[in-house]
């Protein structure tokens, strides 16, 4: 029973699809750079991202003959998180929509 003043309406529908948002996904794009040598930045992105050794390697490899590296595809926060410790590192990343 309803206390008084208040009135019971029937249940409403409830949409059968709900609209889910996606959190947008980020590059960390490697540049090419002569400055560090090459095996410099495959430690320095062993050392510093979750890569391992050979995919360090391999990311180092696109950036050195195609002219950009991606290292890893995230959620924003943590690729500007890893961007910016590559760069203290003295390597050139960028940040790009995936």
């Amino acid at each position: 029973m309803a206390p008084s003043g208040f009135e019971l309406t029937p249940a409403q529908e409830i949409d059968a699809e709900p609209t889910v948002r996606m959190i947008p996904l980020y590059f960390l794009v490697l540049h090419n750079n002569t400055t560090p040598s090459m095996d410099e930045v495959v430690d320095i992105l062993f050392r510093y991202t979750p890569l391992n050794e050979i995919d360090s390697t391999l990311v180092m490899l696109d950036a050195h003959y195609t002219g950009i590296g991606v290292v890893m595809i995230d959620y924003y926060e943590a690729v500007e998180y890893y961007s910016e410790t590559l760069r203290s590192k003295g390597l050139i990343t960028s940040i790009e929509p995936a």
